[in-house]
């Protein structure tokens, strides 16, 4: 299966065009191991971490996604160099929780810096036989 690999525009629609790429990675999978939990964890994972890019990076996304050994891995890329950062707001704001959701729904994360940017990255195990195999 060939994985995904999409530059998007640093616009809100951009979020829901990572997602669809995504899904469709995901639409070719055998499906009788692969848990719908983990693959809702993936969209909304997805959805995340590209509208954090383009809220605070302002530049336009890269997305590449592919399955290896059981478990997607997905990688945004922006142009800003500054890593993400928790942010504190109020109990009731409606923003400022992404970086809690990955770390709470994703299996891996990560930042990757670069020259020109930085990859923000997260891996979920796509059933939990990969799970175990990959985090024992």
């Amino acid at each position: 299966m060939p994985p995904v690999d999409v530059e998007l525009p640093a616009e809100a629609s951009s979020a829901a065009a990572a997602r669809a790429a995504v899904r469709s990675l995901l639409a070719g999978l055998p499906g009788p191991g692969v848990e719908q939990q983990a693959v809702d964890r993936v969209m909304l994972l997805t959805s995340e971490v590209v509208t954090n890019a383009i809220l605070h990076a302002r530049t336009r996304v890269r997305v590449t996604a592919e399955v290896v050994d059981g478990q997607v891995l997905v990688r945004v890329y922006d142009s800003l160099q500054m890593p993400p950062r928790r942010r504190a707001y109020r109990a009731d704001a409606g923003t400022g929780r992404g970086l809690q959701l990955v770390e709470a729904l994703s299996d891996e994360w990560g930042v990757e810096q670069t020259s020109a940017g930085k990859y923000v990255w997260f891996a979920i195990a796509l059933s939990s036989d990969a799970r175990s195999a990959q985090y024992g």
